[in-house]
């Protein structure tokens, strides 16, 4: 849902995208995996860690938190504000771009 590409080849401009993800192989001391908001500009990873869930509040394929975890509409407001906050300044770029 929340995996965004924001580019277009043909004209050569910077290519950059936005996804959302649960890495599972870092796992914390507690049992929980950090959530983190991942940024790709021109092939270059930036990672902003975001918060940390256990696996079963995590839905993959929506991207979002589910509904099991008590503080769910918190964590789910901040993806989105996250998300829409990097596109917005990815667009604003290159907007001042041209």
């Amino acid at each position: 849902m929340f995996k965004q590409s924001l580019s277009n080849k043909k004209s050569g401009e910077t290519m950059a995208s936005v996804n959302v993800s649960m890495y599972k192989t870092r796992a914390n001391s507690d049992g929980t995996y950090p959530v983190y908001l991942q940024i790709i500009i021109d092939r270059k990873p930036i990672r902003k860690l975001l918060f940390s869930l256990f696996e079963k509040d995590w839905d993959v394929k929506k991207q979002r938190v589910k509904t099991t975890n008590y503080h769910h509409s918190k964590y789910n407001e901040l993806l989105v504000n996250s998300v829409y906050e990097i596109e917005s300044k990815i667009i604003q770029a290159k907007i001042d771009k041209v």
